[in-house]
């Protein structure tokens, strides 16, 4: 039903808060399309004929700033109690949108309405616009693959960790081994040894000297 804006009475206990700035997209959507979802509002406990706003009290600030005398609202009857719960839920509750489908239709809407002016109409900014439809060009594939691609190269660099056991009678011979190598650590010792007997077992099957 249709009710005049001056009976509309702000509940004091509503917690939302709204910015200016989406409050100015609010305007520009109404004052475009003439269409707001309608006012939740219930029955007034104390003034007659007049009623307490549950949803939508920037929807009137709004709709006052543009001259409208009357606003479209669904009266709920509840007691204090569910009206309480009604104001903590409807001006708080949100689902989350799919990035991709809010991309696509952000996309299609602007078949109509230029970036500049949809900015101005809608959540998102004009950078976080750009951002959606920079989503839909994304080939989420192609990047997987390159994320693969690039975790192999890194693998490629890490130290790789040895560990085995000899017997406690040959733990000298390879200490000595490794002592005969002038490295940083053990570990480029032993890099050394292993490419010094490369070296004599390709001298000797190519039938140098053992």
């Amino acid at each position: 039903m249709k009710i005049a804006l001056t009976h509309l009475v702000p509940d004091p206990k509503n917690p939302n808060a709204c910015s200016s700035d989406i409050l100015d997209k609010l305007k520009r959507n109404i004052e475009r399309t003439g269409f707001y979802p309608a006012l939740v509002v219930r029955q007034h406990p104390k003034k007659a004929n007049h009623y307490l706003l549950i949803d939508g009290h920037h929807r009137k600030l709004v709709l006052e700033a543009l001259g409208y005398t009357h606003a479209e609202c669904q009266v709920v009857e509840v007691n204090e109690k569910e009206a309480k719960l009604l104001l903590a839920t409807l001006n708080r509750l949100h689902g989350t949108d799919n990035l991709q489908k809010r991309a696509e239709l952000i996309e299609s809407l602007m078949d109509v309405v230029p970036i500049d002016e949809l900015a101005l109409m809608i959540p998102e900014s004009k950078a976080q616009i750009e951002d959606l439809l920079a989503l839909l060009r994304f080939d989420l594939d192609q990047a997987e693959k390159a994320f693969r691609a690039e975790i192999e190269k890194e693998l490629k660099t890490l130290p790789v960790a040895f560990s085995f056991l000899v017997e406690a009678h040959e733990a000298e011979f390879v200490h000595q081994a490794l002592a005969l190598f002038e490295a940083n650590d053990r570990g480029q010792s032993l890099v050394a040894l292993s490419q010094y007997a490369l070296i004599q077992k390709e001298g000797a099957d190519n039938g140098g000297p053992s």
